[in-house]
């Protein structure tokens, strides 16, 4: 087991002092997109770009003028490299000091594999099978819960299913740094997996994940999610059609492996409307996904439907069944008191899915502001369905009203990042903030997605340098990506595997002031909102790691590399990516098509495409 311990203050400091002054994306930039570093106020002047292999200065700019950025409480300059194109390995010096930073690589498939090893995590976390080494490599481990006798629990007992009783629920995924399912976690989770190979299909069945499904002639993204699809539906009551809450021991385990915890009872905790409400959303999701892979899952697309429709049924009847922990339960809980956003989520789901008007009718699909989503506000995965489905509905969708709704969030979001002294879109910490930030950035794409306007890829870019490295306090916060990386996050499948890296590809929480507990008094490098992480495994508050955090991570690095690679297809858009297609109009009219071959080009007018 990896051991867990707390620097003293002076030393947390003196290491931070160490670290490289000037902050970038420790992965890498693309050649033709954003490329910004921050640099201490303190230094002036102009900055360079060296070459890792020849020491040359290749490039040379002006810092910007000096903005004070509240959050970390630094002054701070911009230097914007963005003009330089050259693919290559190099880092930043500021001409006549020693202020560096550390290496990053400028190309055209940077995050191809910052995608796969996202996705590889879930993996990585499958419940209830051995992971073998020819797939997880050092990784490889005993499997953990069977969970095929799972016992009700005292709340979730019924007269079909008795207190004692058990019930088979194997497969799905470890939601975050312990052993347990939860479904309204799993539920947002499991969508941004599906909505990957939604989204950009081709870029998703080009994925190899390694994994024991791989070439069956279905995209790896979608056999991941189907592992954890089988779990959630596999927690719906058949007698009532209501769905558990969660899967787990009574209390938090130990730092132990996966085999270990699996001697230790397994209960399914009382149903809820909010954790029934989206099982159904995801499953109507899955139903439409599944209809093009029934040779290899056949009926699964229509059992998806089925429970979806049946869920929510029960949903209707029991709107307001909220999760209470029971005296006796001491694992995350969840709780969800207002649900009405789950019961707009899945009406617009289940409405794709059936073309049934009266689902648009039920909750007012259109009576909420679009945001960030996170697991207790799902309401935007909604009306990215919408959107990403808008050719295939009926005129009862208002889709330039869902449209406006996800372009007025997206510019919020990217005035967040361009009025930010960093030029980053972070600008609230809280637990699992760095979730939040990647959340925004999904939106930010499907305004992208909508406009092709370059603002909102930028501010997605922008978020993505924030998370590998461009913040105050210097860590890529993605393991393994990078040059400075949690070594010791909460996560006990990394805790007690034996193995000095942690698992690679998992994003940890980030930056949190208001639950620097954790750790005891004092071990935190700061109490300012941006700094206040601690790569420690007593930091579940900051360094734990989980499903819904990594997904936006993996939807992010996957469609940003979709849009850059060449002959990209947004799916739904029968829009090209810029390199391929030239169209010219007249601007007099309304909008202009053209035909190249076997695809339609549309443009609206007074936009520009090339």
């Amino acid at each position: 087991m990896k051991k867990s311990f707390i620097l003293p203050i002076s030393l947390i400091l003196i290491s931070w002092l160490n670290a490289q002054e000037i902050t970038v994306n420790q992965l890498g930039y693309f050649t033709d997109q954003l490329k910004l570093a921050t640099v201490p106020a303190e230094y002036d002047g102009k900055f360079q770009v060296v070459d890792d292999n020849t020491s040359l200065v290749v490039y040379q700019g002006e810092l910007s003028f000096a903005e004070l950025w509240s959050p970390a409480d630094q002054e701070v300059r911009i230097a914007d490299f963005t003009s330089f194109s050259t693919p290559g390995t190099y880092h930043l010096e500021v001409e006549d000091t020693e202020a560096t930073s550390y290496s990053f690589s400028i190309g055209s498939d940077i995050f191809r594999e910052l995608s796969r090893l996202a996705m590889r995590y879930y993996y990585l976390s499958r419940v209830s099978m051995p992971l073998l080494e020819e797939y997880a490599g050092e990784y490889a481990r005993a499997a953990g819960h069977p969970d095929t006798a799972v016992r009700i629990h005292a709340s979730a007992a019924s007269p079909e299913r008795p207190e004692g009783s058990t019930i088979s629920t194997p497969r799905g995924w470890y939601d975050a740094g312990d052993y347990n399912k939860y479904v309204v976690n799993a539920g947002i989770s499991n969508y941004t997996v599906f909505a990957i190979a939604e989204h950009y299909p081709d870029y998703a069945a080009g994925l190899d994940l390694n994994i024991p499904e791989s070439g069956n002639g279905v995209p790896d993204v979608i056999d991941e999610g189907i592992y954890d699809l089988r779990w959630m539906l596999s927690m719906q009551d058949p007698n009532d059609g209501g769905v558990y809450h969660k899967c787990t021991h009574l209390q938090f385990t130990g730092f132990i492996t996966p085999a270990q915890a699996a001697s230790i009872p397994r209960y399914v905790v009382m149903k809820t409307t909010a954790a029934t409400l989206d099982m159904a959303a995801v499953a109507a999701q899955a139903s439409r996904i599944l209809r093009d892979y029934e040779t290899q899952y056949p009926g699964l697309a229509d059992s998806c439907l089925e429970a979806a429709i049946y869920a929510y049924e029960w949903a209707q009847a029991h709107p307001a069944v909220y999760y209470q922990q029971p005296e006796d339960v001491g694992t995350g809980s969840y709780g969800d008191n207002n649900v009405t956003d789950e019961f707009r989520w899945a009406s617009m789901e289940l409405y794709i899915a059936t073309l049934d008007d009266n689902y648009l009718d039920d909750y007012n699909y259109l009576g909420a502001n679009a945001g960030a989503p996170g697991w207790a506000g799902v309401y935007s995965l909604g009306l990215i369905s919408l959107l990403r489905n808008g050719d295939q509905l009926t005129e009862a969708v208002d889709i330039e009203a869902v449209k406006q709704k996800i372009l007025t969030y997206a510019d919020s979001y990217y005035n967040t990042y361009v009025s930010s002294a960093y030029k980053i879109p972070a600008a609230s910490f809280y637990w699992g903030s760095n979730g939040g930030v990647a959340n925004g950035a999904l939106m930010s794409l499907q305004a992208y997605h909508i406009t092709k306007n370059e603002k909102y890829r930028e501010a997605a870019i922008a978020c993505l340098d924030y998370l590998l490295g461009r913040n105050p306090t210097h860590y890529s916060f993605v393991t393994g990506v990078g040059s400075q990386t949690p070594m010791y996050p909460h996560d006990r499948k990394s805790a007690s595997d034996g193995i000095v890296q942690p698992i690679p590809g998992m994003l940890v929480g980030g930056p949190n002031p208001s639950n620097t507990y954790d750790c005891g008094a004092n071990a935190y490098p700061s109490s300012l909102p941006a700094l206040s992480y601690l790569d420690n495994e007593c930091s579940y508050s900051t360094n734990e790691i989980t499903i819904n955090w990594n997904a936006p991570l993996a939807y992010l690095a996957c469609a940003l590399q979709a849009y850059q690679s060449p002959g990209a297809i947004d799916a739904f858009t029968g829009v090209l990516d810029s390199s391929l297609i030239f169209v010219t109009y007249d601007t007099d009219l309304d909008e202009t098509s053209v035909n190249p071959g076997d695809f339609t080009v549309t443009v609206n007018a007074g936009e520009s495409r090339s």
